[in-house]
């Protein structure tokens, strides 16, 4: 099993993991070292796609630690559903996710980890992104990963050769493949989730909303909140990709990408005037000592109090 940062912009469109750039250049490595693509599952710490805007495009942002902790939930599920025989955690995100905050790349990469963390063994090695983005140093970089994901095949060795081939689509499986299998281990069979207004049954959001509710439900939480805040989260994707013209609670106008490609909460307009509104016509009236005065002194120097 092996285990990336987040999805890329072209991840983030087909749903499946490792399908731009990156995930050509793996295939590429995986090849060139002998690791047949049927025995592996390649899957993401982070399950959503966070960037920023540059002109039209959607560009690459690392995600916080807190999102990491977030999309944990998910990722312990896939670990359960998988039983890997190895982990190989692919760049500083994956690593974090599994080792902890403190976790780095260079210091840990180029041999096989038993860690407490997990019960299988742990290879940590870069990211084919961070390859591609190497500049001169890329044939370098390649080569570290090439060593790193041969160690991993003469680990496994002649268990790869005798175990009976597994699904072909396993290497590219989204996530809510592995959800949906691992739920009867994880939890209880539940009722089928009907996903919110304007979802099409089958989709990659009504997925996304089984998902999110069964892990806040895990969680322990109700099962009206547990659908409130999956059908929220579901509405905010879908507006921010213009998904749909409209969605409860949240319009186009309400969505922006902020410094960091993130969505804005929804806020109701403010009440009154603001301050600096005050702070004007407290000027127009000659009030005295008014750049000392708080909103609500200004409210009452000029009558509005």
């Amino acid at each position: 099993m092996l285990v990336g940062e987040q999805p890329g912009d072209a991840e983030d469109e087909q749903g499946r993991p490792f399908v731009g750039p990156a995930g050509v250049l793996l295939r590429s490595v995986f090849e060139e070292v002998g690791l047949p693509e049927r025995e592996l599952y390649v899957t993401n710490a982070v399950k959503h796609f966070k960037w920023r805007p540059k002109g039209t495009r959607r560009i690459h942002d690392t995600p916080s630690w807190s999102e990491i902790r977030a999309c944990d939930v998910w990722l312990r599920i896939e670990l359960a559903a998988v039983q890997p025989d190895l982990l190989v955690l692919l760049g500083a995100t994956a690593a974090q996710a599994i080792l902890g905050r403190r976790a780095r790349v260079t210091r840990l990469r180029g041999s096989v980890l038993e860690v407490p963390e997990v019960e299988m063994p742990v290879v940590v090695t870069l990211h084919p992104s961070a390859v591609l983005r190497a500049g001169e140093r890329r044939n370098e970089r390649r080569a570290e990963l090439v060593d790193d994901l041969t160690l991993v095949r003469e680990r496994l060795g002649a268990r790869l050769d005798a175990r009976p081939p597994c699904d072909a689509e396993a290497f590219s499986a989204p996530a809510s493949r592995v959800s949906a299998s691992a739920e009867s281990t994880v939890a209880a069979e539940r009722e089928p989730i009907m996903p919110p207004r304007g979802v099409k049954k089958g989709t990659k959001r009504a997925r996304q909303y089984e998902h999110i509710k069964d892990s806040l439900l895990d969680e322990g939480r109700s099962e009206d909140t547990a659908e409130e805040i999956a059908a929220r989260t579901v509405n905010k994707e879908r507006a921010r990709h213009g998904e749909a013209q409209t969605s409860s609670r949240l319009s186009r106008e309400d969505i922006s990408s902020g410094r960091r490609g993130g969505l804005r909460s929804h806020r109701k307009a403010p009440r009154g005037r603001t301050r600096d509104q005050l702070y004007e016509e407290a000027k127009a009236k000659n009030v005295r000592g008014r750049s000392k005065m708080t909103k609500a002194q200004l409210a009452r120097a000029v009558g509005r109090g």
